[in-house]
């Protein structure tokens, strides 16, 4: 039996991050020579505390220990380091356990999975840990694995352990390539019954907005991390071929565009540490963005009561509005 998580009416009214990343290493980013390339977990609870979030969803590191980081990066190759059995073996059971011990009843821990290796021992591997803890959700990371969101369909059974345990699949996606966030349309329109998240607004994609501002498909829902550092970028650098052409310059505006459209499936997160990201060799874009920046952005009494109420039911579904 799966172990008790929190009861869906605990997150009435509660702002909650759905979107952070800590309990290790990046070894992808820490090779590279790029920031960011780790958090604790108690310097994200810290850092949740002092900006007045209630509740933070909590994902491992996106590159898993597994893999041999070099050859990744030399090659395009997913060769096994031979630190453990399947990838995300530590990375899960760190950030769950590091919860467990410390008490970190405000952290909701989704499990992080590669589609490169070992899938059905990680499925059994995430199985287990929902037994042994609470588990919220799951994290399949595209761009990382080079895999699109089909693939989780195409080559894995973790759309029906989320069916099994009710609970949503996030999503890395950006416009285009490997993480096209068209390819997650696909897929959440093919399984109505599954919830899914398209990260980082869906990557601003023109096709997907389109699509979601026509009403479907129902069990999608956007997050709009890191909204401070995302606009700021795409303000300075211009967005590409088949994004949405927006005042990223006014990240507010940004996501006023948004709320219009489909404000009740879209979420609010932070993408920590990932609010300020680049190569180490380079200057950092300034003014530097904190965590507590990113939580201001979304202030305001009736915009947080929607933030509260969307990832509510994101998080738990039907037990929402069955209460």
């Amino acid at each position: 039996m799966p172990a008790s998580r929190l009861d869906a009416a605990a997150l009435k009214g509660r702002l909650v991050d759905t979107h952070t990343h800590c309990g290790g290493v990046d070894l992808s980013n820490f090779y590279k020579k790029r920031y960011p390339y780790g958090q604790d977990i108690l310097d994200l609870e810290g850092k949740r505390e002092a900006a007045g979030v209630d509740y933070q969803v909590v994902f491992p590191m996106p590159t898993s220990i597994y893999y041999h980081i070099p050859s990744y990066w030399r090659r395009g190759a997913f060769v096994p380091s031979g630190y453990c059995d399947y990838p995300f073996q530590l990375e899960n059971e760190h950030l769950f356990a590091s919860i467990s011990r410390f008490s970190l009843e405000r952290m909701l821990p989704f499990a992080g999975f590669s589609l490169q290796a070992q899938v059905p021992q990680q499925e059994r591997a995430v199985w287990d840990l929902a037994q042994r803890y609470p588990l919220y959700g799951l994290k399949y990371h595209t761009k990382v694995d080079q895999k699109n969101a089909l693939a989780i369909e195409r080559d894995s059974a973790f759309l029906d352990l989320a069916r099994a345990l009710g609970i949503p699949i996030t999503v890395h996606t950006e416009e285009k390539g490997c993480s096209s966030a068209a390819a997650l349309l696909e897929l959440a329109a093919r399984h109505p019954e599954v919830r899914f998240c398209a990260a980082h607004f869906g990557g601003f994609s023109q096709a997907v907005f389109d699509a979601m501002s026509r009403g479907g498909p129902k069990n999608l829902y956007l997050d709009t991390c890191p909204l401070l550092a995302r606009c700021r970028f795409l303000a300075r650098h211009g967005a590409g071929e088949g994004m949405l052409d927006l005042p990223y310059h006014a990240p507010r505006q940004v996501l006023e565009v948004y709320l219009e459209a489909f404000g009740t499936r879209l979420l609010w997160g932070t993408d920590a540490p990932w609010y300020n990201y680049g190569a180490l060799e380079a200057p950092a874009e300034q003014p530097l963005i904190s965590y507590a920046d990113e939580a201001a952005a979304v202030e305001g009494p009736a915009l947080r009561a929607l933030f509260a109420a969307n990832a509510q039911r994101y998080l738990f579904g039907n037990e929402v509005e069955e209460r």
